[in-house]
């Protein structure tokens, strides 16, 4: 912008008074490129194929149709500061402009040169400043809705805060929104056993933090899921507790390894147990076995009777 002019916009029905915008401008010393277009819907036409620092829209008076204008300004040409010059008696009206998208608002009475160069200026490094924190606002949650694992926040008596995406989708709802105005109350409406949410406020009033906290809870039709949670307290400068932040895992597949492990154990302990009992009664049976079948063998020498005769 230091090295190119200053690209000004301005939007006006009264062609004295442009006039005199256009003289005060030119008479800042600043470099500028001013474009005059009579009304809003030219303004924005112009807009779409040309590009500017800042819009000044110039008000004839103070009403409702004037702050549509603005609005409709601010709407479709949301990354322009939009400068109005207009009636300056009415301070209700100026609050309006403002709300309505307004960067600033100048009497067209006492319009002076320094002071509107340095209002349009104020009004491109403010402009230029709320972009860069709705960018960074949107990039922040661009990366928030697309993790892997669910995050939430809720206050202490259970009541969502925040969620995204992920979260959503494990507990089987469409949307962030959807899922808040679902589950109004976290401890009857998502978790299986009742005293579930009781036992995980009472571990986060103890800790501040928790790790791996498994529940079984209900999803949105009604089927139920396992879940680990992971989760801290947020507290004030004061040490008063705000509200919990944490993240979500559907832990449902290792939930079903785990038990496929067990039942597989346990009928492994049972096999190995029928075969010791049947190994037990084998060598039970084998001992009897040899028992009888030498109490049926002929006697042999030296245990013959000594009146006994030797078998021929």
């Amino acid at each position: 912008m230091e090295n190119s002019p200053l690209k000004i916009l301005l939007i006006s029905g009264d062609a004295n008074l442009s006039r005199h915008i256009s003289e005060l401008l030119q008479a800042t010393g600043t470099d500028l490129d001013v474009t005059l277009e009579p009304t809003v819907n030219a303004g924005l036409a112009m807009v779409a194929t040309n590009s500017f620092h800042a819009v000044l829209l110039e008000l004839a008076q103070a009403n409702t149709a004037a702050l549509f204008q603005i609005t409709s300004l601010t709407t479709k040409a949301p990354r322009l500061p939009v400068l109005v010059i207009g009636p300056g008696e009415d301070e209700t009206f100026l609050a309006e402009a403002v709300f309505s998208g307004a960067q600033d608002y100048l009497d067209r009475e006492q319009l002076a040169a320094l002071a509107l160069r340095h209002a349009i200026q104020c009004a491109i490094a403010r402009q230029q400043e709320r972009i860069a924190l709705v960018e960074e606002k949107e990039n922040y949650y661009g990366i928030f809705d697309h993790l892997v694992e669910g995050i939430f926040r809720t206050t202490i008596d259970g009541h969502y805060l925040l969620a995204n995406v992920a979260l959503a989708r494990i507990y089987g709802y469409d949307s962030p929104l959807q899922l808040m105005a679902a589950i109004q109350d976290i401890a009857s409406g998502l978790y299986v056993e009742t005293n579930r949410r009781e036992e995980f406020s009472r571990l986060m009033q103890e800790n501040d933090t928790l790790s791996g906290f498994e529940s079984k809870i209900y999803r949105k039709d009604g089927t139920i899921i396992w879940i680990s949670e992971n989760c801290r307290a947020v507290r004030d400068a004061q040490g008063k507790l705000l509200y919990y932040e944490g993240t979500v895992e559907d832990i449902s597949e290792r939930k079903r390894a785990e038990e496929q492990i067990r039942r597989a154990t346990g009928e492994l302990s049972r096999s190995r147990e029928e075969l010791r009992t049947k190994n037990s009664l084998m060598e039970e049976s084998l001992r009897t076995a040899r028992e009888i079948q030498l109490t049926m063998l002929p006697q042999q020498y030296p245990n013959f009777p000594p009146d006994a005769a030797p078998e021929n």
